[in-house]
């Protein structure tokens, strides 16, 4: 117990204002010397750096000085020997007389190079001369030097004046020093007869020479592993002609080192000079710094002893008595008692403080428990679920009444439980504040509730204390809601950009089509029955419409098409598809599989395009059938439902009347976690296909969309999926066109018809088969030549193509053509029209639309209907 209670004294005594005022001016020592030691840096010893710096610097413009200046010398050797007669006329020439009296090897030496290089205007090396500078032995002029493209593109691009080319070129074998001069008379006179390249190397000769002019260590280091070794920061300068970058790094206390980067003829780094020097500047800096921040520290050393005396005696003694009330007070825990105030200085002033704030404590108190019960009100009726948790435990510790909601559970059976049983459970470790360093978080995040199923959330996250614990406050929304309109969205979004894709694609593919179409009728109508060639054009005529009826596709899954939307009558429509070919080719093709038709017997009225509601029909079917391995069944029913509110579903089904088209099978049935891709392009489940495009139910969706309805679809894995079209139901049966029979399809009577189409092989297919059926034809590729024969021969009718290449399209043909003449009777053709278009311009008079690809009966019955407007409606 002694030993312990010297201990405790020891420890007072080390934790006391005392100590610690000793330890603070011993700390004020020790940073005076420090900022002593700054201010010695930044007074002098980093101005004697800076300086160094300098020096170095000038020292790295003085050597690219020396540098520019060799290579002044060599310039002043080309431009002396390119414009000169001798040089000329050997260029001419090829006079050897010229090299054996010119490019001695001492004479190459004196002019202070090691090669010579003749180029022709073409770039071609003429001549090269290269030297040994110690031997005066003939050397070889290395071939990156003469193949070398700069110079080969200036001796042809040069014009016929003195002009100077001056730099360097990185060999394998190190640097060369490069001067050329256009090859003239000596009154610089021209043609241009090639360029003159005089060359020397950057040798250890020439290095020594400027070493002691720079005294300093100079060395030659390719560009790309300069870079990799030298300094980052850097400054641009230049010496005459040359432009450099130089770096300054120090290497110890003893060397300091400039890197000067130097780039060749074509921008690339060629090299980079590294200089060293010596440091004694430095030196002497760092020793001056040294003594004065000594003298410095210990000043203040002498100072703080003398202030630490004072302060004991006049402020430490009265501080200790002054805690001592405080400590009694703390643990009395009452507000009752004082602090002795003693003299009325500071210290008297601190205490007089301290007794009133005493007295303000018990109504502080006070205060802070009312708040705590306005905060905890305002906490639990807050619109956001808010959770309170232990950051250290990871324990939920308090939750609001909306919290409790949506998890489904009460207060016992969430505090104290894992925040991570509940808020993002499949993130366990991976919490962004307590695990990832955040000071918040903002994102999403999945709810698991108490009865296990998942609800996806929006949560806040930040740090808070509570209750003096580190705590995180988490708040967070329901956003499930959200998560399916963002769902529909995207959806939108890609069925859309596809949609851009496919519209031009069909375009094309039609186009294409014509001939494989048009022309198997019309040879087919020349052959008798028996003709070996008759089958393959039947086989070509099939294919081709099956092709048709995949562009067919693509126009819908684009929304491209020009179906308008008329009201139908959905039972006939079923029907229409019942006695159908498609129906009948399915059938034989699933023959296990049976099809049961419940269509309602009251008459359903919707609005939409015929063609497609056959083709969510044919679609559905098709899917339903291959969805059944063996024996089957397929049900196809009808009926009117009334929604009095809105139904939930793949998509939500607003309130209102609706014919409702279901469509069920007993097939292998639809995985829960694809069901929301099924409507997707090309997504398929199916390991073999035997058929198809992987655009089916897209198209069923697209085609849906396009009469305003709705899908809705439910399956099981193993006993079959279902189904749901809902298409707005019409009040009441449409009234019905008086249109008579179309009566029979006739041939022409030799009727001029006009073809305006871009395409040759289009026109082509046109021509023929109007000539076939009949009509006399003329072509035209464009609107001028449109007006053209339309002024000179007076058409019947036009067949105009909605798409012209770049210039205007077939409504701005229509519509120059009707002001020349306002009856003229007139078809639009395409692939692939805008509909806005096309309604134009069959509301500005044209007489039909004929859709790409086509068949010669089509053309027949169009041109008929356009020309003879008494048979019938066009079809």
């Amino acid at each position: 117990m002694e030993r312990s209670g010297m201990n405790q004294r020891r420890l007072r005594k080390l934790t006391s204002i005392r100590a610690k005022t000793l330890a603070m001016v011993m700390a004020l020592v020790v940073i005076l010397g420090v900022l002593a030691l700054g201010i010695a840096r930044v007074t002098f010893y980093d101005r004697f750096v800076h300086h160094e710096r300098e020096m170095m610097r000038e020292k790295a413009h003085e050597l690219v000085s020396l540098l520019n200046q060799t290579l002044d010398r060599l310039g002043a050797v080309a431009g002396d020997w390119g414009p000169w007669d001798d040089t000329y006329r050997f260029m001419e020439g090829r006079n050897p007389d010229y090299i054996e009296s010119n490019l001695a090897a001492a004479t190459i030496q004196n002019l202070g190079a090691d090669f010579m290089l003749f180029l022709d205007r073409g770039g071609h090396l003429v001549h090269a001369v290269g030297i040994d500078r110690e031997t005066l032995e003939a050397v070889p002029v290395p071939e990156p030097l003469s193949d070398h493209p700069k110079l080969q593109e200036w001796a042809r691009t040069v014009p016929a004046e003195l002009v100077l080319l001056k730099g360097f070129i990185r060999l394998p074998d190190g640097l060369v020093l490069i001067a050329a001069a256009p090859i003239l008379t000596s009154k610089s006179e021209g043609p241009v007869l090639g360029a003159l390249v005089v060359a020397r190397r950057l040798d250890r000769e020439l290095l020594t020479d400027w070493e002691a002019v720079l005294s300093g260590q100079i060395q030659s280091l390719p560009g790309p592993v300069a870079r990799a070794r030298g300094p980052a920061g850097s400054v641009s300068g230049k010496a005459g002609a040359v432009s450099y970058t130089a770096s300054i790094r120090s290497l110890d206390d003893q060397r300091i080192a400039a890197w000067i980067e130097l780039d060749d003829l074509t921008g690339t780094p060629a090299t980079v000079f590294r200089l060293d020097a010596d440091r004694e500047l430095y030196r002497e800096a760092r020793g001056t710094m040294r003594l004065f921040a000594f003298t410095v520290g210990f000043a203040a050393l002498v100072i703080g002893a003398c202030f630490l005396l004072v302060l004991d005696r006049q402020v430490l003694s009265r501080l200790h008595r002054l805690t001592a009330s405080v400590t009694d007070i703390a643990r009395g825990r009452s507000f009752k008692k004082r602090l002795p105030v003693g003299k009325p200085d500071e210290l008297g002033q601190l205490a007089a403080a301290g007794n009133d704030l005493l007295n303000a404590l018990e109504q502080t108190t006070r205060d802070l428990v009312a708040r705590e019960r306005e905060l905890h009100t305002i906490l639990e009726n807050n619109p956001a679920a808010i959770v309170l948790v232990d950051t250290e435990r990871r324990t939920v510790t308090w939750a609001n009444g909306n919290a409790l909601s949506l998890i489904g559970a009460g207060a016992d059976g969430i505090f104290g439980r894992l925040c991570h049983r509940f808020i993002c459970p499949a993130d366990d470790g991976q919490c962004p504040v307590l695990d990832l360093g955040q000071a918040a978080d903002a994102s999403e995040r999945t709810l698991l509730r108490a009865d296990g199923s998942r609800l996806p959330i929006f949560k806040r996250t930040v740090r808070i204390s509570y209750r003096g614990r580190p705590h995180l406050l988490e708040a967070f929304f329901d956003v499930s809601r959200q998560k399916e309109l963002e769902r529909d969205l995207r959806r939108a979004q890609s069925m859309d950009l596809l949609g851009v894709l496919a519209g031009g694609v069909a375009h094309d593919l039609n186009n294409a089509l014509m001939a494989l179409v048009g022309y198997p009728d019309l040879m087919l109508a020349q052959l008798d029955a028996a003709h070996p060639f008759r089958k393959p054009l039947e086989a070509m005529r099939t294919s081709s419409q099956r092709a048709a009826e995949l562009v067919e596709d693509l126009l819908t899954l684009a929304r491209r098409n020009v179906a308008r939307n008329e009201p139908l009558g959905l039972n006939e429509v079923i029907e229409e598809y019942r006695n159908s070919p498609q129906l009948k080719w399915l059938q034989g093709e699933h023959p296990e599989v049976s099809f049961s038709w419940d269509v309602d017997a009251v008459p359903l009225w919707v609005k939409g395009s015929r063609a497609h509601l056959i083709k969510v029909l044919m679609n559905l079917l098709h899917n339903a059938a291959e969805a059944i391995a063996g024996p089957g069944r397929v049900e196809v029913s009808t009926r009117a439902v009334d929604l009095a509110s809105a139904r939930p579903g793949l998509e939500q089904v607003p309130a209102g009347r609706y014919a409702l088209v279901q469509v069920a099978d007993t097939g292998c049935g639809v995985a829960e976690q694809d069901l929301a891709h099924i409507f997707e392009p090309f997504f398929t489940r199916k390991v073999l296909q035997r058929s198809g495009t992987g655009l089916g139910m897209t198209v069923v969706w697209n085609c849906v969309k396009d009469m305003a309805g709705f899908i809705d679809v439910t399956s099981q894995v193993g006993s079959g999926t279902c189904f749901r079209i809902y298409l707005p139901l019409l009040d009441g049966a449409p009234d019905s066109d008086a249109a008579g029979p179309a009566g029979a399809i006739r041939r022409g009577q030799g009727e001029r018809v006009l073809v305006v189409e871009d395409q040759p092989e289009q026109r082509q297919v046109f021509e023929r088969i109007l000539r076939d059926l009949g009509y006399q034809t003329a072509a035209a590729s464009s609107l001028d030549d449109a007006l053209k024969v339309f002024s000179d021969w007076a058409p019947e009718v036009c067949i105009i193509d909605m798409l012209l290449g770049g210039g205007p399209d077939g409504l701005e043909v229509f519509k120059a053509l009707k002001q020349l003449q306002p009856a003229q009777k007139a078809i639009i053709a395409s692939g692939f029209a805008a509909t806005e278009r096309v309604e134009e311009a069959l509301r500005l008079g044209a007489g039909g639309y004929l859709k790409k690809p086509f068949t010669p009966e089509q053309l027949a019955v169009l041109l008929e209907r356009v020309l003879h407007p008494s048979a019938g409606p066009v079809a």
